[in-house]
């Protein structure tokens, strides 16, 4: 058939159409029978936590945004799990706090000898410590910035397994942007490997040398008749006090050889993991710290006002259950924190002074990870 410019007009048969539907049919099975079988894995395998990019460190502000919550005029810094803290009303006698031999936390006060966390050092592999080994002088004080997005830990030790673990020093959580400050004057000349808890294939080395770089501290003796020296804690905190023996005129505590006692100042009504009896459980499922897979077992965790709730980490990285939205919450860790707890550890959280209500939770290393805690 022509048309009336004698141009041919080409038809296609009916059986060349069948035939390219069917190929067409047959390439779009072929694909589905590859994407489908794999699809739930593509969807909730995302990239780990660690190799996400954030756009800019948080602001560095006039008081201090730790996983405590806000501290005026202290350097930022986070308080160890170790001291029980009330939360809410003051309490109504003195408690007791038991830090681990040899614990060290931040400390204010003037800027140390530096040690930096590089950005990108929590992609294993990068450099992570600047310097690697860094070499002090007994009673030197060493400031640790953490310029990395995400936060880390200097602590004493090869790694989490080492049963001398965080034994001579531990600055605990320190936030993206944020400083954290190491005392080494009860640390005796020698050698130490560090590592980060949250990121145990980060790694250095701190070397102490014998003699002090300053003037030797001094003691003032307490007044005539004086039979305690007491501390004013702050409103809802548990001031820790040593029972002086009789006659004495001032109760001290004695640090064992080489240990560093650390002084925690925990914001106003924050309750951290406390020992007991098993509580309440909540888990933190295997698999947690990847984005988008289940993260606490329960979602929203029910209990009535003095329950104690008992925090089982299942997953095979370390995690904190800590009140709040997220790291830029105002009110982040004011009601409770269990700092970090490692895989395969459980923490407590008390509930005794929290008012009834509900009380959103994240985990400081994975924001992402987030619960709910009603309180009857």
């Amino acid at each position: 058939m022509t048309t009336p410019d004698e141009n041919p007009i080409t038809r296609t048969s009916p059986q060349r159409m069948v035939k390219g539907i069917l190929i067409v049919a047959i390439t779009l099975a072929f694909g589905a029978a590859i994407i489908v079988p794999f699809w739930q894995t593509m969807i909730h395998n995302a990239p780990a936590a660690s190799t996400l990019k954030h756009e800019a460190p948080p602001e560095t502000e006039t008081g201090t945004q730790t996983s405590i919550g806000n501290i005026e005029g202290v350097t930022k810094q986070q308080a160890k799990s170790n001291a029980n803290v009330s939360a809410g009303a003051a309490p109504s006698g003195p408690g007791t706090t038991s830090p681990p031999g040899g614990t060290t936390n931040a400390t204010a006060g003037p800027p140390g000898k530096p040690l930096t966390i590089l950005a990108g050092a929590s992609v294993q592999g990068s450099p992570d410590f600047d310097p690697d080994t860094i070499t002090v002088k007994k009673g030197d004080k060493i400031t640790v910035t953490n310029k990395d997005t995400l936060p880390h830990t200097v602590t004493s030790g090869t790694g989490p397994s080492d049963p001398n673990n965080a034994k001579q020093f531990d600055t605990s959580i320190i936030e993206a942007g944020a400083t954290a400050d190491i005392d080494t004057t009860n640390i005796n000349p020698g050698q130490y490997p560090f590592h980060c808890t949250v990121h145990p294939y980060m790694t250095g080395k701190l070397v102490v040398q014998a003699g002090p770089s300053g003037p030797a501290a001094t003691t003032t003796p307490p007044p005539t008749g004086a039979t305690n020296a007491t501390a004013v804690p702050s409103t809802g905190a548990t001031n820790a006090t040593a029972v002086p023996s009789t006659g004495a005129t001032n109760a001290t505590a004695v640090p064992s050889t080489g240990a560093t006692n650390a002084t925690a100042v925990p914001s106003t009504g924050a309750t951290n993991a406390t020992a007991g009896a098993v509580g309440k459980p909540l888990t933190i499922l295997v698999g947690a710290s990847v984005q988008g897979s289940p993260n606490f077992d329960p979602d929203t965790i029910t209990v009535k006002k003095g329950d104690k709730i008992t925090v089982t980490n299942k997953d095979t990285l370390p995690h904190t259950v800590t009140s709040g939205t997220g790291p830029s919450d105002p009110n982040n860790a004011k009601q409770f924190d269990t700092s970090i707890i490692e895989a395969g550890a459980t923490a407590d959280i008390e509930t005794t002074k929290l008012n009834p209500g509900q009380y959103p939770f994240f985990c400081t290393v994975h924001p992402y990870m987030t619960g709910k805690l009603v309180v009857q």
